[in-house]
C-alpha cells in the first residue's frame, strides 16, 4: 500500500524532531531494580485446582521478563556513578509450581466411573463397631497412600457411603467435597512423586447397599439380615461401606478392627488376631498381607460355630457356619482341602495364607472374597459341591490374579467354571464330556453374541463369562495338548500373581509357552461373536462312499477342524473335516451301510448343529 505526499512529508518532519530531542537530552541514570518472581500461593488456593482429566503434568509458568531494552547513542557515554555497594548476581528462585489433580477415573473403558489415579493405596485399616441390631457401622478408614504424580494437591476417591464427619491428611484436617460417588480431597501441601501420607476418613450411619449396572440380581454392598451383616461387593459396591481406589488395578494389603456386641463373631480377610473384649463388645482384628482388590475386601457379622481343620498341604481351614448348618457344611466343605490339593497341580501353589467360609443368606449368591469366600446358606443345604470348587478356584484366577479391566471378567468366570468341570473330570473320567455336551444343548440361545473379551456391562455375568468361557478353556486345551495347557495356566498365574492381566496378557503366555501362534484361536472364540451354526448333511451313494455337506450359518466365517464318526448301529469309523469355508464337502469311501452321522463326538467344538439325511445337497445359502 502507497502513502500519500503530504502523509508521507508529516512522517519525516517527526522523525526529525524525534532525532533532535534525542541528541540534546540528558542521559538518564540508570539505577537497580528488584526483578519480579512469582510469588507463592497461599496452600488452600494451590491445593485447589479444577480437576483434570488425566495426570499430564502441566508446564510451570514462565518467568516475567522486560520488553524495554536501553539504546545508547552513538557519542561515548557519560560515566555512570560507581555505586558504594558492589551488586553481585542472585539466583532467582524456582517458580511455584502448579498443583496436579489426580484423575478421577482410573482408565477402564468398561467401567470408566470407577477407580482414580494420581496415588497408590498401600493400606487399609478400617476400624468399624457394626451394630446388627440397629444396622449402622460407625469408624474410621486410614488408608496409607503413595502419591504417582509430582506436586499432587488434591486427589478422588470412590465413596458413598454414610456421612463424614472429619477427614484428615497427615493429621491435619482437609477440606473435601462429596460429588456422587466421588470424594474429592484438597490436600494441605503439594506432594511429591513417591511421597507417602495418611488420610484418615471418620464415617458414620448405615450403609445403604447400592444398585450397580453390572450386577442386576443383588444390590451391592453391606447388607442385614436378621442379626446377621455381610458384604457383597463385585464389582463396584465397595465404595459403598468405605472409601477406596474401587478398582483392581490398585491392590493393597488389609487390617480390620471390627468391634461388635459380645456373643457375636466376625470373619473376614486373612488371619485374625485373639479378640479384645470389653464390657459390653468385643473388637475382633484380622489383618491380611496380600495385595487385594477392594472388590474382595469383606466382613461378616454373626452368631457362628467355627469349624476348624487343615488341608493336607498345611493350608489352615476355618469356616464360620451357624449352628443349625453345621452338620450339612460338614458335609459339603470336607473335600476342601482335597480340592486345593487337586487345583494345585493344576494352577501351581495356593497363593495365600489361609482358606475358609463364612456362611451367609444371600439368596443363592456366593462370592470368592479372598481367603474367606461368602457362600450361600442355600448352597449349604443342597450340598452344591460345584460351587465350592468353583468359588475355590478364584483364589487363584480373580483373587490373587485379577482382571485388568472389568472388559476381562472371563479370566476370573471362565477359569473357575472349569476348574469346577476339572474336579468332576477327576472323581469321573466322563463328566466333562458329559458337562461340555450339557452346556453346548443351550449354548446357541443363551450366548449374548458380544465377544467374550468385550461384554457389554449388563451382561458382565452372563452365560459368556462363564460357561462360555470354560468351553473356550477347554478348546484351547485342545488345540495346544494338555502339557501345553496346564503348563500356561501355572506359568499365567505365577507371572501375574498379586497384580492384574489382560486377555492379551493370557494370551501372550499361552503362546509363549505352547511355542505356538494362537491369533487365529483368539480372534475367533475370544475376540469375535457368537459361535458356528452349523447344518450337517449327508447321503450315501450306491458305491457305499459316503458324502457331507458342512454349511455355516452365522454371520462370522468360523475356521476349526470337525470330528464326524460314522457306524451302522455301534460307531466304526472316524475321520476330521477340516472346515475353512462357509460350505465345506466331504466324499468318504465306506464298505458299509451308514445308519448314523455323529458330529464332535468328543465335544471339542462349541457349536450349534443340526446333522440330516438328504437325498440331494441344496447350496449353503
Amino acid at each position: 500500500m502507497r502513502q500519500r505526499g503530504s502523509q508521507r512529508a508529516m512522517s519525516i518532519s517527526f522523525l526529525l524532531i524525534l532525532l533532535l530531542a534525542a541528541c540534546t537530552a540528558p542521559t538518564p541514570v540508570v539505577t537497580p531494580r528488584h526483578v519480579a518472581t512469582n510469588t507463592p500461593l497461599p496452600p488452600t488456593l494451590a491445593a485447589t485446582p479444577q480437576p483434570r482429566a488425566t495426570d499430564t503434568p502441566l508446564l510451570p509458568a514462565p518467568r516475567p521478563t522486560s520488553t524495554t531494552t536501553a539504546t545508547r547513542p552513538a557519542a561515548t557515554p557519560t560515566p555512570l556513578p560507581t555505586p558504594t555497594t558492589q551488586a553481585t548476581a542472585t539466583a532467582l528462585p524456582d517458580p511455584t509450581p502448579f498443583a496436579q489433580t489426580g484423575g478421577d477415573s482410573i482408565g477402564d473403558p468398561k467401567a470408566p466411573e470407577l477407580g482414580n489415579t494420581g496415588y497408590d493405596v498401600l493400606r487399609y485399616t478400617l476400624a468399624l463397631a457394626i451394630d446388627p441390631a440397629t444396622e449402622t457401622i460407625s469408624g474410621t478408614a486410614t488408608l496409607e497412600v503413595a502419591a504417582t504424580l509430582r506436586n499432587l494437591g488434591r486427589l478422588s476417591l470412590d465413596f458413598s457411603g454414610p456421612e463424614i464427619s472429619r477427614l484428615t491428611v497427615d493429621g491435619t484436617e482437609a477440606p473435601y467435597q462429596r460429588q456422587g460417588t466421588k470424594l474429592f480431597v484438597d490436600l494441605p501441601s503439594l506432594l511429591d512423586e513417591g511421597q507417602a501420607f495418611t488420610i484418615v476418613v471418620a464415617y458414620s450411619g448405615h450403609p445403604q447397599p447400592v444398585a450397580s449396572r453390572y450386577l442386576g440380581f443383588i444390590p451391592l454392598g453391606m447388607h442385614f439380615v436378621d442379626d446377621v451383616a455381610f458384604v457383597v461387593s463385585e464389582p463396584d459396591g465397595a465404595r459403598s461401606w468405605f472409601p477406596c481406589n474401587d478398582h483392581p488395578r490398585d491392590k493393597a494389603f488389609f487390617r480390620y478392627e471390627i468391634t461388635v456386641p459380645k456373643g457375636i463373631l466376625v470373619a473376614a480377610n486373612g488371619q485374625p488376631d485373639p479378640p479384645v473384649e470389653g464390657e459390653t463388645t468385643t473388637t475382633f482384628a484380622w489383618e491380611h498381607d496380600s495385595p487385594m482388590a477392594t472388590y474382595l475386601a469383606t466382613v461378616a457379622v454373626g452368631r457362628y460355630q467355627v469349624i476348624e481343620g487343615a488341608a493336607s498341604n498345611g493350608i489352615p481351614l476355618r469356616h464360620f457356619v451357624p449352628d443349625d448348618l453345621v452338620p450339612a457344611a460338614e458335609t459339603l466343605l470336607a473335600p476342601t482341602g482335597d480340592m486345593i490339593v487337586l487345583l494345585e497341580r493344576f494352577f501351581g501353589p495356593y497363593p495365600f495364607e489361609s482358606y475358609g467360609h463364612v456362611v451367609v443368606p444371600m439368596g443363592g449368591v456366593s462370592l470368592e472374597t479372598q481367603t474367606m469366600t461368602l457362600l450361600d446358606a442355600g448352597v449349604v443345604s443342597r450340598g452344591a459341591e460345584y460351587v465350592v470348587v468353583h468359588e475355590l478356584a478364584h483364589q487363584w484366577f480373580g483373587d490373587s490374579v485379577s482382571p485388568a479391566s472389568w472388559a476381562d471378567i472371563w479370566l476370573n468366570e471362565g477359569f473357575a467354571t472349569y476348574a469346577s468341570w476339572l474336579w468332576d473330570e477327576a472323581k469321573l473320567p466322563d463328566a466333562m464330556r458329559r458337562q461340555l455336551e450339557t452346556v453346548e444343548q443351550f449354548a446357541w440361545q443363551a450366548d449374548s453374541g458380544e465377544p467374550l473379551a468385550d461384554p457389554s456391562a449388563g451382561n458382565l455375568f452372563g452365560f459368556n463369562s462363564y460357561s462360555k468361557g470354560a468351553w473356550v478353556l477347554h478348546m484351547l486345551r485342545g488345540e495346544i495338548g494338555d502339557e501345553a495347557f496346564f503348563k500356561v495356566l501355572r506359568a499365567y498365574h505365577e507371572r501375574f500373581k498379586g497384580s492384574v492381566a489382560s486377555t492379551a496378557d493370557f494370551q501372550a503366555v499361552a503362546e509363549e509357552v505352547s511355542d505356538q501362534d494362537l491369533d487365529r484361536f483368539f480372534d475367533q472364540w475370544v475376540y469375535g461373536q457368537g459361535m458356528p451354526n452349523l447344518a450337517v448333511n449327508w447321503q450315501q451313494g450306491i458305491d457305499g462312499s459316503l458324502q457331507v455337506q458342512v454349511c455355516q450359518h452365522q454371520a462370522n466365517l468360523f475356521v476349526f477342524d470337525l470330528p464326524l464318526a460314522v457306524g451302522d448301529g455301534a460307531e466304526r469309523t472316524r475321520q476330521t473335516l477340516t472346515v475353512d469355508e462357509i460350505e465345506e464337502q466331504l466324499i468318504w469311501p465306506l464298505d458299509f451301510v451308514v445308519t448314523q452321522l455323529q458330529t464332535d463326538p468328543e465335544q471339542a467344538v462349541l457349536a450349534k448343529v443340526t446333522v440330516s439325511q438328504v437325498e440331494t445337497f441344496s447350496p449353503c445359502r
